[in-house]
């Protein structure tokens, strides 16, 4: 078998254990709102996981060698101790991690990516900005770019903007070949402009895949019409995030540390940088990006005045013998396909009920619970994200919890 297929199999059998995860059997718990499963499910499912991890770092290793980082990386993935609060859930998510680094791995292979290739002569590459976006993002791109060459410069072969003039592909050639080309030839700071509108796009997840196993370095912007719960795939909260319309505080410090890694980055000199032009600029910036409308969106306005949510998700606490978080529609619609998704604050928080989710529909008035079960350490707030349908379109809310 090529690569690809050897890939391929290990998605398949990934999804495979996904399936038979969702059959686990549940059996009685001497413990109010606990899920237990039954003994033989958890060390089968267990055995199945181990084998297509440890046969999958074979496969990869025996491709690419020991020591790149996509092989790290997917080792990282292996729980070494299950937390055994809810084994279903951690065997998934522990999957689904493996999955989305097989699956970044297909996509780099398809644009004739070679990661073997890649030695330590890369870091005496040039480096290179490469903005990943959705064309309807102009109106936001345009003011990052003109935040970029304060910093910068208007050097092309410092930028890469595929939107924008002057910094995109030039006449002739072919896109899938030309970004490959970026990347062989610069060290690439990876930008993705964050919105609704971008995971849509198969070309910006092929780059985004593309890069994260490449292992460039990575930041994000989010558009404001984009919430942190949106972000999915191989790049998430985990790396630095932007979102312009944050509390201006906090903008300002990622903007600022954001304008140091670049002048490090390009090794230009901070002593002759002009920090006056540059406050000036970045308040702009804020003040523009955080209220700009993508080109969708302006074409839509009167559409999405039209189109609002029936469906009113919110959560509460509504007991604290034991912790009770009641989710209730306090709509006049039908929420369908509710998701939960919970703060980067609950890491290692003990939570009953999160089976529960996706919902396939709640109706008015009806309401769902969850058991939190707090320990020392946990924070006294977070935020839970919620996303639904109505008729087709997504809708999505939050609520902040005190404990």
């Amino acid at each position: 078998m090529n690569p690809i297929e050897l890939v391929e199999n290990q998605i398949q059998r990934g999804n495979e254990i996904l399936e038979n995860l969702s059959r686990m059997r549940e059996r009685p718990s001497s413990y109010i709102n606990v899920i237990a499963y039954n003994e033989d499910d958890i060390q089968n499912n267990r055995k199945s996981i181990n084998s297509w991890q440890y046969f999958t770092i074979d496969i990869l290793i025996s491709i690419y060698g020991g020591d790149d980082d996509h092989v790290i990386n997917f080792k990282d993935t292996i729980t070494s101790k299950d937390k055994g609060f809810n084994y279903q859930r951690e065997f998934c998510d522990e999957v689904n991690s493996g999955l989305s680094i097989l699956e970044a791995i297909r996509e780099s292979i398809k644009m004739g990516i070679a990661l073997k290739d890649k030695t330590d002569k890369s870091v005496l590459k040039p480096s290179k900005i490469f903005i990943s976006h959705k064309t309807e993002d102009n109106p936001f791109v345009e003011e990052l770019v003109s935040l970029i060459e304060l910093i910068i410069g208007t050097d092309s072969s410092r930028l890469f903007c595929s939107s924008i003039g002057g910094y995109d592909i030039k006449p002739g050639k072919e896109i899938l070949s030309e970004l490959k080309r970026q990347f062989e030839e610069y060290n690439v700071l990876f930008i993705v402009v964050h919105s609704p509108r971008y995971y849509t796009s198969p070309v910006c997840l092929n780059e985004m895949g593309a890069a994260w196993v490449l292992g460039a370095n990575f930041c994000s912007f989010l558009t404001p019409d984009c919430k942190y719960n949106m972000l999915n795939g191989v790049i998430d909260a985990r790396y630095m995030s932007i979102k312009v319309n944050d509390s201006r505080d906090m903008v300002i410090s990622k903007l600022n540390s954001f304008k140091d890694y670049l002048l490090d980055t390009f090794s230009i000199d901070k002593d002759s940088f002009n920090l006056t032009r540059w406050e000036k600029k970045r308040n702009e910036f804020i003040d523009k990006a955080s209220t700009l409308e993508s080109d969708i969106s302006k074409a839509s306005t009167e559409e999405k005045k039209i189109i609002k949510a029936k469906a009113n998700i919110s959560a509460e606490l509504v007991s604290k013998n034991p912790y009770i978080i009641a989710i209730t529609n306090r709509g006049d619609g039908e929420a369908r396909n509710l998701e939960l998704k919970l703060d980067d604050k609950c890491d290692g928080m003990l939570f009953s009920g999160l089976d529960h989710f996706p919902i396939e529909y709640l109706k008015n008035g009806r309401h769902v619970n969850l058991t939190l079960y707090p320990c020392l350490g946990d924070p006294d707030q977070f935020k839970l994200f919620f996303s639904w349908e109505e008729k087709g379109n997504k809708f999505y809310s939050e609520d902040l919890i005190i404990i």
